[in-house]
């Protein structure tokens, strides 16, 4: 979207998403950066990446290890169960 975020704020992301041992990716292109690096953070050191997202993205089939292809809510309703 063009705009960054504070310096602190991507070293402690990155640093949580590599310390992360599954990353739940809801609704996303994957296209927006730095966010769409998270997943790939967490993915190098061995997290099992979730996404869930109607559509299939960048990472669909490539970096992720499940995809869900249902509304978020649905999903969740259902993890609360």
């Amino acid at each position: 979207m063009g705009e960054g975020i504070p310096q602190s704020a991507h070293a402690k992301s990155q640093d949580a998403a590599r310390r992360s041992g599954v990353m739940v990716v809801v609704g996303s292109t994957e296209e927006v950066y730095p966010a769409a690096l998270a997943p790939r953070w967490a993915s190098e050191v061995g997290a099992n990446i979730v996404e869930i997202n109607l559509d299939a993205s960048d990472f669909t089939g490539t970096l992720n290890d499940m995809h869900i292809s249902l509304p978020a809510a649905k999903v969740f309703r259902h993890l609360e169960k």
